[in-house]
């Protein structure tokens, strides 16, 4: 689920790790402070990293501010992190932190259930960290946790009856398809009143002759679903796509 193509190293048009690289390099380091202050945790500086960004998004971290927040000094983030992207990967690797890798509880489980269960934890745990998937856009996670959970997803497939390329290439495309869902988590709002009325008012203000599938779905009466509905929905499709793969379960 966490996969090695270049998807997750590339953009992805949103423009807000843009934004964060520009702010961080900006900042630049102060001088070094006087020595006998206690350092900082790197921990304490992951942790405090992703509330900020949990509660001001992205455009609210940079190196200053996180030091602002931390009472401290740029210079002492820098002597942990010396790079923006060091700081970044340590973010990722601590929201996959959460993800449940622990085999004992996939144990009895068979391979759709077991997906379905660490596909449905990553995505929880981005949902959790709203902003962390944009910054997944850009980089290939390379952590420790990031590494457990890779290789829960290939054991999972492997065990599972899939030969080795495939599930490797299934373990990519399901990841895109985490990564892709939890990136709408960034910029999802709840949708109001306002929101469903200027909907029906669009679509009833179409000539429908035209678009005769569009009409079948106002007969209907379908309604758009939340994020979280259209990731669930997406994800046993996949999976019952990949069930014909191997042959039916």
């Amino acid at each position: 689920m966490v996969p090695y193509s270049p998807v997750w190293r590339q953009g992805c048009g949103t423009g807000e790790t843009v934004k964060m690289t520009r702010a961080l390099q900006a900042d630049g380091a102060e001088s070094p402070r006087a020595p006998g202050r206690p350092p900082i945790p790197v921990n304490r500086i992951v942790d405090s990293a992703l509330q900020v960004i949990d509660e001001q998004g992205l455009d609210g971290l940079s190196m200053r501010s996180l030091a602002k927040h931390l009472n401290s000094s740029t210079a002492t983030l820098y002597r942990h992190f010396p790079t923006r992207a060091a700081l970044v990967q340590s973010m990722i690797d601590r929201v996959l932190g959460e993800v449940d890798v622990d085999a004992a509880n996939f144990v009895g489980l068979g391979w759709r259930q077991g997906c379905e269960k660490l596909c449905t934890d990553i995505f929880e745990a981005f949902g959790r960290h709203r902003q962390t998937a944009l910054l997944l856009a850009d980089h290939t996670p390379v952590g420790p946790n990031a590494a457990a959970v890779r290789e829960r997803t290939l054991a999972i497939l492997i065990d599972g009856g899939f030969e080795v390329t495939v599930a490797a290439r299934t373990g990519a495309m399901i990841g895109h398809l985490i990564l892709g869902f939890a990136i709408q988590y960034g910029g999802e709002r709840e949708t109001t009143d306002a929101d469903r009325e200027a909907f029906r008012k669009a679509i009833h203000g179409m000539d429908l002759s035209r678009f005769p599938a569009t009409a079948a779905v106002k007969q209907a009466r379908w309604r758009p679903t939340t994020v979280n509905q259209e990731f669930e929905f997406a994800l046993q499709m996949v999976l019952d796509g990949l069930s014909q793969l191997r042959g039916g379960d």
